[in-house]
């Protein structure tokens, strides 16, 4: 977990999950529940997800509200299957910073 130093309540947790364990499906399923019991979501564009390159698959949800926000990707890149949950604010706005982070994940 990757948390703000100036506000703790601004955080990304990552969790990554082998292909051959999961799939990103199934992975994709539990992130959009989790995403639906937050509030109502809107689907990220290619272009907010443009940081992650080469992925075979990728989806990523967002529930706004009025001064912070709930992120949610899911991708798949070289046989890892990476789940993201942002917890952000409109004072940290750190999404882009932490997405940009997160798109340097890969498998050993």
């Amino acid at each position: 977990m990757l948390v703000s130093n100036d506000d703790d309540e601004v955080f990304m947790r990552i969790e990554t999950i082998e292909a051959s364990q999961s799939s990103f499906e199934e992975v994709k399923t539990t992130m959009q529940d989790y995403m639906n019991a937050v509030g109502e979501t809107v689907a990220l564009t290619a272009e907010e997800l443009a940081a992650f390159k080469d992925v075979q698959n990728i989806e990523g949800y967002v529930v706004d509200f009025d001064t912070e926000k709930v992120i949610g990707v899911v991708l798949e890149k070289d046989g890892l299957i990476t789940k993201l949950t942002i917890h952000d604010n409109d004072e940290q706005d750190l999404t882009d910073a932490m997405l940009n982070m997160a798109a340097t994940i890969s498998k050993k």
